[in-house]
């Protein structure tokens, strides 16, 4: 364990500041060069200055090997401290001696077997250690990892060794012991021991105060040793390290530091049979006598102490200072809780520091109440929240403070009496017994107040004793009166502590009145400033009215009140993100015919939800199944959910469609003066097919012919068909549908009714099964009826006709018509 230059200054405990260094260093030595010191050995190789500490190793029994040096100046005999670290290694020879301070080069003490402890003519103060357990049986060693060990401090006068006393009990020395040893005054001096090397944690009794003789000067040599007991059985091996003297201590004041208006504690040297004597430089606290004294943080404040023992004493000074990381008065910490970011719509739960009489959040939409601690939030937005929080003072500490009980629970230096003359005082519902327009400050709760009549002498106009009160707080005092315009009275406050004795806070003087008898009087509110209880567990309260002029005056006094200061308004955010959506689950329209099997619709995603509209609250997690017993659009909704988060709403289509398209092509017939005739549905959802491959629907005619439509979608198809004949306006061009060839010389010839003048002219017909049976070119020309020389079947013949016929401006575009002719007989 590397323990080289573990102290890098000294920490005075006692009388310095804990962050304070020494300002002069007498010696600081890590031993690091060995030819500084002198040294006196029993054997050769039992003490070596080598890498950095002083070794000793393996001493036999009734050895006493030491090393000394002279001091670069004398020590002080006001005060001085020494520190080191010392640890045995091994072995079983107590009786280990660490360090002294003489006046001188002789060692102030030594061992051997036969005389025992012997002094020399020297003056010195020293530091050893003594085996305090039990004579091992074996009646040789002891072991110096159980113990107890005990660190003690001794001073010597010439050859005069002061006796033992208590000292630091040391469990076990295998590790390191910190020692420090302090001249705290010409009289007194102060042993401390560590379990640290920063020499911050004392081990249980530490320090140890030690009465030394205060004519012991002159101390100008350090020696450091070891002496071990009689027997060449007994060895032992040590090191010391880090010997650090301090010459002058740098501050006598111990900065300490606290929240306004809290307790702090001042602890003087804990000195046996001590008493302490405070001097608080603003606060009191004459009178305390214990080491330990508590005091209110209210700003720079400096106090100090005289520690007086049997044989010496010394004062130490503590300054206390406000923390500059504490909040100022009047105000108070509070948190809102950390930032955090959330879904959308997410309900979260705000929490504010508890323990606040009001609070306020803002903004408010969406809060389950914004006047408590942990409102409930629904966070549609990212927000930030701000919280105020408020304190007011504690229950009223005053008995009777609003006089409701009448003449009860204070003293009055006045007489007490109904009659309206000076020096008297009245407590009632009226100024006295007079006609004057004063009433009770709070007329709604007591009706009752005090009357005052020409205070004119120093005397007590009200007064209470508190009983029991909290020691180092805040306290406010407040009391209601009136004035006059003339000789208005001067309130003076006393808080009269059972320690600290009299405060007087500053005068007092209300607001503006009226004199009486005017018809109207003015109620003001007198606040005394902020009085720290300090030491005080119970307070008087005494009001005197400084007010001496004339006949003194008139006034009213209503509703005292005294209670701790803990009022406060604090604020604080806390902000709460939104968490981008997911994704919406991936979904695909779709359709089914009218009357067809359905399945449960699909969505790719994570915790899929389905809705029945956009905006439902609550969604399943049961997929739906269409319905298609109706032609129509039905719609579906779903959501995926990812780390808590819900997606947008993703729309699914699913279309009902009807059964096969049932439609009518137009058979009205265009007029001679048409040359276009537009025919066929309308439907998006349809896929149209005409005869001629067109696959537009409308349809847009042009020549005379049959015209036939297939339309369909993908649960079926229809068709339908309509003949549509052009004519020429300039042209009559007429064909029957049916005939009678019986020879009775009415409709025995089937040829077209016409008025044209044809160019061209072909007539054909055709039975069922397509085989020509008559064909003329002659318009003039009809069928008989008969096919090669015999009649006819009956039933139903096609006639296709073509021709062009003349207008006035020419021969027209060729026509052709097909049609169906019936024979009949």
């Amino acid at each position: 364990m590397n323990l080289k230059k573990l102290i890098t200054g000294l920490l005075v405990i006692v009388t310095c500041s804990s962050q304070a260094q020494c300002t002069t260093q007498v010696l600081y030595d890590d031993y690091s060069n060995a030819s500084l010191w002198n040294s006196i050995i029993t054997y050769p190789g039992e003490i070596d200055i080598s890498g950095g500490t002083l070794n000793y190793t393996n001493l036999e029994g009734a050895a006493y090997d030491r090393v000394y040096r002279a001091l670069p100046s004398v020590l002080p005999d006001t005060y001085w401290n020494a520190t080191c670290d010392f640890m045995p290694i091994s072995g079983n020879a107590p009786g280990h001696y660490v360090m002294a301070f003489a006046a001188g080069t002789l060692d102030p003490i030594s061992y051997d077997g036969a005389s025992g402890y012997v002094t020399t003519n020297e003056d010195a103060i020293m530091v050893y250690y003594l085996y305090q357990g039990p004579t091992p049986s074996s009646g040789c060693c002891p072991n110096p990892s159980v113990g107890p060990w005990q660190l003690v401090a001794r001073s010597k006068k010439g050859t005069v060794l002061a006796a033992p006393s208590a000292g630091i009990t040391v469990t076990s020395l295998n590790q390191y012991t910190y020692v420090r040893l302090e001249r705290v005054s010409a009289g007194l001096v102060a042993m401390h021991a560590y379990s640290n090397s920063t020499m911050t944690t004392d081990l249980p009794g530490s320090p140890v105060y030690y009465c030394i003789d205060p004519t012991i000067t002159g101390l100008n040599t350090i020696h450091q040793g070891m002496i071990t007991w009689s027997g060449y059985s007994r060895v032992m091996s040590a090191k010391i390290d880090n010997l650090n003297v301090c010459l002058s201590r740098p501050s006598d004041t111990t900065v300490i530091t606290g929240c306004y208006g809290n307790s702090v504690t001042l602890q003087a040297a804990n000195v046996p049979s001590a008493t302490y004597t405070w001097t608080p430089a603003t606060t009191a606290c004459s009178g305390c006598s214990s080491a330990i004294v508590p005091v209110s943080a209210s700003g720079t404040d400096n106090y100090s102490v005289l520690v007086t023992s049997g044989c010496a004493s010394f004062t130490q000074y503590f300054t206390v200072q406000i923390d500059p990381s504490c909040p100022p008065p009047g105000t108070c910490p509070i948190t809102a809780g950390p930032d955090t970011s959330v879904c959308a719509g997410s309900i979260v739960q705000l929490t504010a520091t508890a323990g606040f009489t009001t609070y306020s959040w803002s903004p408010g939409a969406g809060l389950s109440d914004s006047t408590i601690a942990n409102p409930v939030a629904t966070v549609v937005d990212a927000t930030t929240y701000v919280v105020t929080g408020a304190s007011g003072s504690s229950s009223n500490l005053i008995t009777n403070g609003d006089f409701s009980l009448g003449n009860t629970g204070f003293t009055c230096g006045l007489n007490y009496t109904s009659s309206y003359s000076p020096g008297n005082y009245d407590v009632a519902p009226t100024f006295f017994t007079t006609s004057y327009s004063l009433g009770d400050h709070t007329p709604t709760t007591d009706q009752m107040f005090m009357s005052v009549d020409g205070a004119y002498s120093m005397l007590t106009l009200w007064q209470q004793t508190i009983p029991a009160i909290t020691p180092f707080t805040n306290y406010n005092f407040t009391f209601w009166g009136t004035l006059s315009s003339v000789n208005a009275p001067q309130f003076e406050i006393h808080f009269i502590g059972n320690v600290t004795g009299d405060v007087v806070v500053a005068t007092i003087t209300g607001a503006y009145g009226a004199p009486p008898p005017a018809s109207y009087w003015i109620w003001s509110q007198n606040v005394a400033p902020v009085w720290n209880s300090g030491a005080n567990s119970s307070v008087t309260i005494k009001i005197i009215n400084l007010e001496l002029n004339g006949y003194g005056n008139d006034f009213g006094l209503d509703d005292f009140a005294f209670n701790t200061n803990s009022s406060c308004v604090a604020t604080d955010t806390v902000t709460i993100g939104i968490n981008p959506p997911p994704p919406m689950p991936v979904t695909t329209d779709t359709a089914i015919c009218e009357g067809g099997a359905t399945q449960p619709l699909q969505a790719t995603g994570t915790n899929i939800l389905w809705y029945n509209s956009p905006g439902s609250v609550a969604g399943s997690a049961t997929a739906p199944t269409p319905v298609s017993t109706t032609a129509g659009l039905q719609s579906f909704y779903a959501t995926q959910t990812i780390d808590g988060c819900e997606s947008d709403t993703a729309t699914i289509h699913v279309e009902i469609l009807a059964g096969p398209p049932v439609f009518a092509l137009d058979p009205a017939q265009p007029e001679c003066s048409q040359k276009t005739k537009t025919i066929g549905p309308v439907n998006p959802d349809w896929y149209y097919l005409w005869r001629d491959g067109s696959t537009v629907s409308p349809y847009t005619a042009t020549a005379t012919g049959m015209y036939v439509l297939t339309a369909s979608n993908n649960c079926g198809s229809t068709t339908d068909s309509v003949a549509l004949v052009f004519e020429d306006c300039h042209c009559y061009f007429y064909i029957p549908n049916a005939f009678t060839p019986n020879g009775n010389a009415t409709n025995d010839l089937f040829r077209p009714k016409h008025d044209c003048v044809f160019g061209t002219y072909d007539m054909t017909i055709y039975d069922r099964w397509g085989e020509k049976i008559f064909e003329t070119k002659d318009p003039l020309e009809g069928w008989d009826g008969n096919y090669m020389g015999r009649p006819a079947e009956l039933g139903v013949y096609v006639v296709h006709i073509s021709y062009t016929a003349k207008s006035e401006s020419g021969y027209l575009d060729p026509k052709t018509w097909l049609s169906s002719l019936t024979l009949l007989r």
